[in-house]
């Protein structure tokens, strides 16, 4: 299921007495808590379809999806720790499945990720650590052991290579790695300044890592920023200033859930979530403040910044404020529902939405587990005013 927006207990490292200011830095985007404002989902989709995934093996949980041009895939690494290809009308293609020891085998799978010419499929099984490559009718091509490696929690495909987070043996030091598309050379990756320390990271979770348009994006657990590593290599940060709202906590001790909850509503202050989509020139992140959610939008080019107090889907008529996704699928919003619950929240003979009435029709006689995928196709080119 689509990663979770609420990971407090680990948030309780990365809030700090430390306010950004913005003083003109050009690379600071500051909150406007004086405006807030709803974006509708028409100013933000050209289409919306609905998609009924029909798996030869069920799919027990959806822990990652890429929903691409020409077909989707699903990765199951939860409970039969598989992988499922479809067509893009959900149609079942193949699936990969070849568990155990041997060449060509894998206990389980991380970061799936399609390669630059979109045929291939890269994933990294952590016990077997190699990582193992299968085109997309399911035959196993090649793979590699990387005996240096720890463990990889994720991976992302960029110009000449692919880059890996990679946690060590004692579970401190965490790394970025670039390694070249032998599959043999690589080297660890730096922080944006000359003669700067290896980019290491807290936390261990790839639910902090996002595929955007143009290259992937870090959440920074320590500080209100998020680096943007692009296809070249070069990395941006950008800091989200938060003011006098920014959470103050002792730097010297570790909170729990309920006193980091207890504190924000305290201060009547807010935290920077783990959810980010690439808007193209925007940046649409999840804000935690209080005993409210709320978002932040911010066009990239000016910095301006200002809160969302929804997203209103006017579009297709299922849901009043439409589902925030965070699946790594850059040019859409996916949003997984299981049939039943889909249903049970739609009357299709009294639907009001005539347009979308027939794309509901199609997957009526579904069964009640059946993944169904509402699709949201981003504009080529967004403009939201502020």
């Amino acid at each position: 299921m689509p990663k979770t927006i609420f990971y407090f207990s680990l948030l309780a490292v990365f809030v700090s007495c430390k306010t950004e200011t913005a003083n003109n830095d050009p690379n600071v985007f500051k909150v406007d808590f004086d405006k807030e404002i709803t974006i509708k989902y028409s100013e933000l989709f050209d289409s919306f379809e609905i998609v009924q995934l029909k798996p030869l093996t069920p799919i027990g949980r959806l822990d990652q999806l890429i929903y691409s041009e020409d077909q989707i895939i699903a990765l199951d690494q939860t409970v039969n720790k598989m992988i499922h290809i479809f067509s893009k009308s959900g149609d079942f293609l193949t699936e990969i499945n070849n568990k155990g020891n041997g060449p060509s085998e894998f206990i389980n799978q991380r970061g799936v990720r399609l390669s630059k010419n979109k045929e291939d499929l890269y994933f990294y099984c952590p016990i077997n650590k190699k990582i193992l490559i299968y085109g997309l009718d399911g035959v196993f091509k090649k793979e590699f052991y990387q005996k240096d490696f720890f463990s990889v929690g994720d991976m992302f495909v960029v110009d000449d290579g692919i880059v890996l987070d990679d946690f060590v043996q004692d579970d401190k030091d965490k790394k970025l790695i670039f390694l070249e598309d032998d599959f043999i050379n690589y080297h660890y990756l730096k922080y944006p300044k000359e003669g700067a320390r290896e980019f290491e990271f807290e936390g261990g979770k790839s639910d902090y890592f996002f595929q955007g348009r143009e290259g992937f994006y870090y959440k920074d657990l320590f500080e209100n920023s998020v680096l943007h590593f692009h296809k070249d290599l070069s990395i941006e940060r950008i800091n989200i200033d938060l003011g006098r709202k920014s959470l103050v906590l002792d730097g010297k001790r570790s909170y729990s859930f309920q006193e980091i909850y207890d504190e924000l509503i305290k201060q009547d202050a807010y935290i920077l979530g783990d959810g980010l989509v690439d808007l193209g020139g925007y940046l649409l992140m999840d804000l935690h403040g209080g005993d409210k959610t709320q978002m932040v939008i911010a066009e990239k080019e000016t910095k301006k910044t200002i809160l969302v107090q929804t997203l209103e889907n006017d579009m297709d008529g299922i849901f009043k404020e439409a589902p925030f996704s965070i699946f790594d699928s850059p040019g859409y919003f996916v949003y997984p529902i299981n049939y039943h619950f889909l249903n049970s929240i739609i009357d299709l003979e009294n639907f009001p939405n005539d347009q979308y009435k027939n794309e509901l029709a199609k997957i009526y006689e579904a069964d009640a587990e059946d993944i169904i995928l509402l699709v949201y196709k981003l504009k080529s080119d967004i403009n939201i005013k502020f």
